[in-house]
């Protein structure tokens, strides 16, 4: 690699600098450079070899990488591209770069499996035609924006390659129902009705009352096994139908919940905002709720949170390796929960909102509290003003006490809103595997 070449030179010119200027030294090769004179041609060689690489135009990656790699790098550039152009946009102006690129991305069908459409810009219909073309017999997924400008053609377009499509995503605006009424569910309904071996719906960002007719889409996609919504109706967690749902989110009471737990076997994301009504019949409850054996990654926020009921949707999990919980009421039984994470085994990320510290209850002892395997930790915690400041940083040193029993080998430390005490200092001093802190 040129990188490594030039690398080499400027070590071997810091080398005869030193021999020409500092005669004592030992010559480099006294056989070779007899004086120092051919000491100083050797360096003038080595510069012009290093200027040449500096001007050298940059290595083509799609040259040098093999096409396993360099297929990766653009395929995840595309659909990351940060701003907001469809992954076929990216992958068309790539293609300006040059010949070569041009011919190998229009070449690799799998560069081309990512497609979105209903953006309503002018040239819409020819970027779908010619997407699906470069997939060549490959299957593929789809965004649709909602409402799509190009209902019509967009559906025609896709109907002779409906076997193809591996998963479709709906992306909701606010309002999109009275942009499209009627007309937009129509659409989608004929959507449906063509891709009966759908093995994957997602909805982004979708409002509350999305309108989808699950029992429809149920019926015309029997294959479906996977869907992830923003807001999953809870009906559709409690249906007998055999769909596994692999990521929801929900809002609804511990109660409301209770009957879908049997039916979220293949659960591995959820996001939970409880709601009033939680109630407090907890121990009788807990003996007959199924396991949540797939669950990874859990996010609970909102004002009503109810701690038994947490502790006792985490204690059904056993694969949890990303748990976000936030709160604005008062959370009091730290007691619970932080026993509760040593049984965590497999939690890594772990990150905390609390907003009402001033109340947190610390009347437990803190020294019983086990290792864990937490490598990722966030804290947020409200700012206190005035004469409830001083109760706010004491807390929050006594919570630095806690996290040096519990995480002592975290990796990447974010503090907002923080407080540094001596004890929040001790414990980042403590961090001997301490990569990266944010403050």
């Amino acid at each position: 690699m040129d990188e490594m070449r030039a690398h080499t030179i400027n070590l071997l010119r810091d080398q005869i600098l030193e021999n020409i200027y500092n005669p004592t030294l030992t010559p480099l090769s006294t056989t070779a450079w007899a004086d120092r004179e051919a000491l100083k041609r050797e360096y003038n060689r080595l510069s012009n070899e290093l200027e040449s690489i500096k001007q050298a135009p940059p290595m083509d990656p799609l040259a040098h990488l093999p096409p396993e790699v360099w297929t990766e790098i653009i395929r995840e550039t595309a659909e990351e591209n940060g701003v907001n152009l469809p992954p076929t946009d990216v992958l068309f102006l790539l293609t300006l770069v040059s010949r070569e690129w041009c011919a190998k991305i229009l070449g690799t069908a799998r560069l081309w499996t990512s497609i979105t459409v209903g953006r309503g810009e002018a040239d819409a219909q020819a970027k779908l035609a010619s997407a699906l073309y470069f997939t060549k017999h490959v299957k593929f997924g789809i965004t649709i924006d909602v409402p799509p400008y190009e209902w019509e053609d967009s559906l025609s377009l896709l109907q002779a390659h409906t076997p193809r499509v591996e998963k479709i995503a709906f992306r909701f605006s606010e309002g999109s129902y009275f942009y499209g009424g009627p007309t937009l569910y129509k659409y989608i309904d004929n959507l449906f009705a063509s891709l009966g071996h759908l093995p994957s719906l997602k909805i982004l960002h979708g409002p509350e009352e999305s309108r989808l007719s699950w029992d429809g889409v149920f019926e015309k996609c029997p294959n479906l096994t996977y869907i992830y919504e923003t807001m999953l109706p809870l009906e559709v967690l409690q249906t007998q139908n055999p769909v596994p749902v692999r990521a929801c989110r929900v809002e609804a009471s511990w109660h409301e919940i209770i009957p879908s737990l049997g039916n979220l076997g293949y659960l591995e994301e959820l996001e939970w905002r409880p709601k009033f009504g939680t109630g407090v019949d907890v121990d009788r409850k807990y003996g007959s709720l199924p396991a949540l054996p797939a669950l990874e990654r859990v996010l609970i926020m909102g004002n009503n949170v109810q701690p038994p009921h947490i502790l006792i949707l985490l204690r059904l999990t056993e694969r949890l390796t990303r748990l976000r919980f936030k709160t604005e009421s008062n959370w009091q039984s730290l007691h619970d929960f932080f026993f509760l994470l040593e049984h965590l085994c497999h939690l890594r990320d772990l990150e905390l909102e609390l907003e009402d510290i001033i109340n947190l209850d610390f009347s437990f002892p803190v020294n019983r509290l086990a290792k864990t395997g937490v490598q990722n930790l966030r804290l947020t915690t409200s700012i206190a003003l005035g004469p409830e400041k001083n109760a706010a940083f004491m807390n929050q040193e006594n919570l630095f006490s806690i996290f040096s029993m519990c995480f002592p080998d975290v990796r990447q430390l974010e503090l907002v809103f923080t407080f540094l005490g001596p004890k929040a200092v001790a414990y980042i001093q403590s961090a001997t595997h301490l990569l990266s802190l944010t403050l």
